[in-house]
C-alpha cells in the first residue's frame, strides 16, 4: 500500500465514505446556493462565495461523523479567518 492509500484508508476510518460525504455535501450546498439564498436575495450565489461555504460544509460533514477530531475544528476557525480577510480586502465585507 503506498503513501497515498494509506492516507486514503486513515481518512475514511476518521470522517466514513468519502462518496457519500461528496454527494451529501453537494445536496447541502444546492438547497443554499439554489433555495435558500435565490428567495431571499433574488440572485445566484458568486462562485467564489459558493467555493467559501463547500470549504465550511466540507468540515461540518465530517464533524457530524468525528465530532472529537480537533483538526476539523481548527480548520472551520482557519476558513473562516480567510474568508474574512478576503470580504476585507475585496472591500465585499459589510
Amino acid at each position: 500500500m503506498n503513501e497515498v492509500e494509506k492516507t486514503l484508508e486513515q481518512r475514511g476510518n476518521i470522517y466514513g465514505d468519502y462518496h457519500s460525504g461528496v454527494e451529501l455535501r453537494a445536496m447541502i450546498m444546492d438547497g443554499l446556493k439554489k433555495e435558500y439564498r435565490k428567495n431571499h436575495n433574488k440572485a445566484h450565489m458568486p462562485k467564489v462565495y459558493e467555493g467559501y461555504l463547500w470549504d465550511q460544509v466540507n468540515k461540518l460533514i465530517r464533524l457530524a461523523v468525528s465530532p472529537n477530531h480537533i483538526d476539523s475544528w481548527h480548520d472551520i476557525q482557519g476558513y473562516a479567518q480567510l474568508v474574512e480577510k478576503a470580504l476585507i480586502k475585496n472591500g465585499d465585507g459589510k
